[in-house]
């Protein structure tokens, strides 16, 4: 590769004019993470040409196209600046961008995914990105699945980052495969021994528990443990406060409370509370400067 398109790739991912003005910040100011992911099938414009490689424009997003990753009937000189093309995602790398190639796209694994993966099935993943609502994770070099948060842990109170690593690698069970979108779920909970089934064998909507308050957000609500390790919300609305008010004043860590079971959510693994809001002292109240 050329010396100026090596610095090209090494510098950045995009190829627009916003970029230079500031914008454009990233990869995720262009994509949800979500709708990109390695296996797409994407379509874009030739923006530019070098030595060993073709800029592809998809969007506003500069992806690189080596020409090694061109098939046998398409020849660097027969692509034109706007010339048309169809391809697909090999790498997603914010330090080193998008990697495209048209002749693994005509080898399309999406139809034929039944042959080589199934729901049930173990995969030795690499976490490559963390998100809010989960984490993405590459597995046999050519695919990208997502971790939900409601598998990643049974433990509510956790964010993804308290679980995984970039970087890491885990163990995760498919537990769906989606043809029409190309998108793969995983977990890090086994499937047989999963206690969401138990709890929700256990527990029943309309259901009148006492439990500890294990931890208060402020703004939210109060987690309330149903069992160790398990912990379901009780929302500021179901105590009848607002997010201005402040819920220290009203509870403590520690006490126990009467609630009622309201909703049991076993794809999100999420059991949501109630309670007897007259149960709150509404006198002295002090709100947040929020």
């Amino acid at each position: 590769m050329t010396q100026d398109s090596d610095n090209i790739i090494k510098e950045g991912i995009l190829l627009d004019s916003a970029a230079s003005d500031g914008e454009i910040n990233g990869l995720d100011d262009l994509f949800d993470i979500e709708e990109l992911q390695v296996g797409y099938i994407v379509k874009g414009e030739v923006a530019a040409k070098f030595k060993d490689a073709i800029f592809v424009k998809v969007d506003r997003l500069s992806c690189v196209l080596p020409c090694s990753e061109l098939s046998d009937d398409i020849k660097p000189k027969t692509l034109k600046i706007g010339s048309e093309i169809e391809a697909v995602v090999v790498r997603i790398d914010k330090e080193h961008g998008v990697m495209l190639s048209i002749k693994r796209r005509k080898i399309d694994l999406w139809p034929t995914i039944d042959n080589f993966y199934s729901v049930g099935q173990h995969v030795q993943a690499k976490v490559r990105a963390i998100k809010d609502f989960g984490a993405f994770v590459d597995f046999d070099d050519c695919v990208t699945g997502l971790i939900h948060k409601y598998y990643l842990t049974t433990d509510i109170t956790k964010k993804p980052e308290d679980v995984v690593a970039v970087g890491q690698i885990v163990d995760a069970e498919i537990i769906e495969i989606d043809k029409e979108r190309h998108r793969i779920q995983l977990s890090l909970i086994d499937a047989d021994n999963d206690p969401w089934k138990s709890m929700a064998e256990k527990y029943e909507v309309g259901q009148k528990l006492n439990r500890k308050i294990v931890q208060i957000k402020q703004g939210l609500g109060v987690l309330i443990e149903l069992e160790p390790e398990f912990n379901a919300l009780l929302h500021i609305s179901e105590m009848g406060l607002t997010r201005k008010h402040i819920i220290k004043n009203f509870v403590s860590e520690g006490d126990f409370i009467n609630v009622e079971i309201m909703t049991i959510d076993t794809k999100k693994k999420r059991i949501s509370l109630t309670c007897d809001k007259t149960a709150f002292n509404q006198s002295g109240i002090e709100e947040t400067n929020e």
